[in-house]
């Protein structure tokens, strides 16, 4: 058997194997879905306002719907935070805890009030995560302020809260 007539052989099954490398390869390419640029217009502001929950009492355990509008904002992801004031001159806030660091900006995100999140002057902040563009997170006022009570009624669901936020906001 001459050595030479297996060469080109070995030669065509590693330019086999480049070529199914090279197809896949392409293939993962095109297939992507394409990506949203983050582009911010030049002048206009983008914003998030928070609809609810606005005012008044929630409590612990008690699954509480978030609602938003996104003006001139393009990032596809926001952030979730319990947020408490602390002081009035200057206002000062403090992080209670995140309930999303990035979900989807689709306008609607799930908070269930944990037993750490109990006191008064506690608000809910829905803010910009990292982007090329710059916005303003949601405007916290005396009117948004929420009081945060455990009554034990929902002291089951509250045990659970973590596990049914991460299911609701991704």
């Amino acid at each position: 058997m001459n050595k030479s007539s297996n060469k080109p052989y070995v030669l065509g099954a590693i330019g086999l194997a480049v070529l199914i490398a090279l197809v896949i390869i392409g293939m993962n390419t095109f297939n992507k879905q394409p990506q949203v640029a983050n582009i911010a217009t030049p002048g206009i502001t983008a914003t998030l306002s928070l609809i609810n929950p606005s005012n008044g009492t929630v409590q612990v355990g008690d699954m509480q719907h978030i609602g938003w509008t996104s003006t001139n904002y393009v990032a596809p992801k926001v952030s979730v935070n319990i947020i408490r004031k602390v002081s009035n001159n200057p206002a000062t806030y403090t992080l209670v805890r995140t309930v999303a660091s990035a979900t989807t900006n689709d306008g609607s995100a799930v908070w269930v009030p944990a037993k750490t999140d109990v006191g008064t002057n506690t608000f809910v902040q829905v803010g910009c995560v990292n982007s090329t563009q710059a916005c303003v997170a949601s405007p916290v006022s005396g009117s948004n302020a929420l009081a945060v009570i455990d009554t034990g009624t929902y002291s089951n669901t509250a045990a659970a809260y973590q596990a049914i936020e991460m299911l609701n906001n991704k």
